[in-house]
């Protein structure tokens, strides 16, 4: 808000012109804060004083916003500074949640060394939110307002065998980190700020339980930051759907009565068969790809049980559905062929959307980074990505899920590897960590203390969600 000594001097000013420039008709009054006029006041002054009153009021808007692009670049400078001095509190939470690799609803120690440091600052800790125990919310109130809300998402879920290779103990050092910088700006911003610990990100789909159960429903934008190969504000992700696949057969001297046997694993390598052949009809969008979780019991034995899991995506949600019934085909195609009795589960309850990304949002984003010297791309709509559940918040809440380069120039890994794990401990992931904490706070600050840019990034998730 303008400071109240300023308008005064601008509205004397405006009243002073008001006398000067005009002569007031006889039998009217002086022009008031609200320009009112006696009935006599002939049409022509009414004119001039409206033209008057229009153009105060645009020089009061335009003043305004200069003071808060002044106020907001300080902010900015100084969340900054607070960023650089607990990286290295940041960085030491980061290094222990690699160094502690917990599965998807199993991270306590994550949950307790994150909600630790958000509590030592001043924020009010949630958890066990939607019945998920490693799961927790931190509030932090600039006003005593619970809106607007920003959130930042945190993820610390490990994979299995080879702990934090989709870099999971980054995301969740920056969104607190920039969650604790922020909360540091004394004047200027107004609502909440939100850490929203979401666990089991690696297929469980932990916030999808979390929209399910209303976590999100005060929130009115979310951000994360992803660790990867390349500054990329915007990620192309799929939807994904999980599958469980089960046949039924009949067991079998695998040497001396095989002909009495009903191979289920037969019918599970047919399916895989069948998927193969399946891709080259699909668009280049589209990935089905799975894993046999029970292929028998002895070489001996004709297997009478096989169980599989399966993966199907695509970018549109519609496609993937499509998709998935041309997979159920194969299913039934391959039982059909051995004679065994096919059984699929699919986990529609936690089905995986596309990411929407808010446009406004992320050039936010990018502007921020470039102010810190980083120049964020574009990923190119051919390069697919993974899928995240963030996908399903996107379409709830303006949201943005750009990536961090962890590697040195030249230098790569896939994701959900042992090289990718390393990366995420080395020095480039902690000068990605920082960057990715001044920026998320940066753009927390642009939301919360520029009202007209947080109504233009919902008035275009809006738009963007009724054209979906």
């Amino acid at each position: 808000m303008l400071p109240h000594t300023l308008r005064c001097i601008a509205l004397a000013a405006f009243r002073q012109s008001a006398r000067t420039a005009h002569s007031r008709p006889s039998g009217t009054k002086y022009l008031t804060k609200a320009a009112f006029f006696d009935e006599d006041t002939d049409a022509s002054t009414r004119s001039r004083a409206d033209s008057m009153r229009e153009a105060f009021s645009q020089s009061l808007h335009n003043i305004t916003l200069r003071i808060q692009m002044m106020n907001m670049d300080t902010i900015k400078q100084e969340l900054q500074k607070q960023a650089r001095e607990i990286e290295q509190r940041m960085w030491d939470a980061a290094l222990f949640m690699h160094a502690h690799p917990e599965l998807g609803r199993q991270e306590f120690l994550a949950q307790e060394r994150l909600c630790s440091l958000l509590a030592a600052h001043g924020f009010h800790i949630e958890k066990d939110l939607a019945g998920l125990e490693t799961a927790f919310r931190a509030t932090y109130s600039f006003d005593g307002n619970d809106a607007p809300t920003v959130a930042y998402l945190a993820e610390y879920d490990a994979l299995p065998e080879i702990g934090h290779a989709c870099g999971h103990n980054l995301i969740a050092a920056m969104s607190v980190g920039a969650a604790i910088v922020l909360s540091k700006i004394q004047g200027g911003l107004h609502g909440r700020v939100m850490v929203l610990g979401t666990p089991d990100e690696e297929g469980g789909g932990g916030k999808i339980e979390l929209i399910q159960h209303g976590a999100f429903k005060d929130i009115d934008a979310a951000m994360m930051i992803h660790p990867g190969s390349r500054d990329i504000k915007r990620k192309w992700n799929l939807a994904a759907v999980s599958c469980i696949v089960e046949f039924y057969g009949k067991a079998a001297h695998a040497a001396d009565c095989p002909f009495d046997g009903i191979n289920a694993l037969d019918a599970l390598i047919q399916l895989f068969n069948s998927v193969s052949l399946l891709r080259q009809q699909l668009r280049d969008d589209v990935r089905i790809h799975g894993i046999i979780t029970d292929g028998g019991s002895a070489a001996n034995i004709i297997p009478e049980y096989t169980r599989a899991q399966f993966l199907v995506r695509a970018s549109e949600l519609q496609r993937t559905y499509n998709v998935l019934e041309q997979f159920i085909q194969c299913v039934k195609g391959a039982a059909l062929a051995t004679g065994t009795r096919e059984q699929i589960t699919i986990d529609r309850d936690h089905m995986y959307e596309p990411l929407m990304t808010n446009n406004l949002l992320m050039e936010l984003y990018a502007d921020n980074m470039q102010r810190l010297g980083v120049q964020v791309e574009e990923q190119h709509p051919g390069e697919l990505g993974g899928s995240s559940d963030i996908g399903n918040v996107s379409q709830l809440v303006p949201a943005i899920h750009p990536t961090g380069r962890i590697f040195r120039p030249g230098q790569d890994a896939p994701g959900h590897s042992h090289e990718f794990a390393l990366a995420s401990k080395s020095e480039e992931a902690r000068l990605n960590m920082l960057l990715g904490i001044q920026a998320l706070a940066m753009c927390g600050a642009d939301l919360l203390g520029q009202p007209d840019i947080l109504c233009k990034v919902k008035e275009e998730f809006q738009k963007t969600r009724t054209k979906a």
